[in-house]
């Protein structure tokens, strides 16, 4: 059962700001910090792990309230995001992908890119970790 009374989460942080996409979350603390909770079936979290789906799966989610499959990974406590934490400056979240900007104005992404929306090309598979966009490496100088 869903409780309609907000829980307070106690992650003894200082919290400089908060994104949601679809069915994820991304904490950004002021030390530059990211934590990630919430579904990770396309690696969204950015914590190394991938959902690995099939045919079966993926029909199965779409015949679910919430569109993902029973066995989909779920995260219910903030997870630490290598890679990009303690840099960060900003973090947003898409329905299922998650970019964060750098100190240095660099731009990371992971999640789902089958759409091209990570900026790295259309890909198939997830992209599990935070992964530097080429792109604007010589644009922010």
């Amino acid at each position: 059962m869903i409780s309609q009374v907000p829980k307070l989460m106690n992650l003894q942080v200082s919290i400089k700001k908060l994104s949601c996409g679809k069915f994820h979350c991304a904490i950004l603390c002021d030390d530059g910090k990211i934590y990630t909770m919430g579904n990770n079936q396309f690696g969204q979290l950015g914590i190394g792990r991938e959902y690995k789906s099939t045919a079966d799966d993926y029909a199965a989610s779409l015949n679910s309230s919430l569109h993902m499959s029973p066995d989909s990974t779920f995260e219910t406590h903030p997870k630490f995001v290598f890679g990009v934490s303690n840099i960060s400056v900003d973090i947003s979240c898409g329905w299922y992908h998650t970019l964060a900007i750098a100190q240095d104005k660099s731009v990371y992404c992971w999640g789902r890119g089958d759409s091209g929306q990570l900026g790295i090309g259309r890909i198939k598979r997830a992209q599990v970790l935070p992964t530097k966009l080429d792109y604007f490496a010589d644009k922010n100088n």
